[in-house]
């Protein structure tokens, strides 16, 4: 975050996080949440995946939108619909 990064929650462990936590940008008050569950807060351990979609390395943000959840073996998941475009 400092460095301009950003990211959104797209998978959870729902042994580990609810599917609440789906969908939410990666920003200060998240941190302060994810701190108050006990687990890593950085999903070190495999309790939850994240997209990123902007920051330094990126020479464009990329533009997303929320698509379909889905469960599948103990996991939520956020479907990620991705706008491409092409410059020529």
């Amino acid at each position: 975050m400092e460095t301009g990064g950003r990211a959104v929650i797209t998978c959870v462990d729902l042994s580990r996080l609810d599917a609440s936590w789906l969908g939410r940008i990666i920003d200060p008050r998240y941190l302060a949440d994810i701190g108050a569950t006990g687990i890593d807060p950085c999903g070190e351990n495999g309790e939850y995946h994240s997209f990123a979609f902007e920051g330094p390395v990126f020479a464009h943000r990329v533009r997303w939108r929320p698509g379909t959840t889905r469960s599948d073996s103990g996991f939520e998941q956020l479907d990620v619909a991705v706008r491409v475009s092409f410059r020529r």
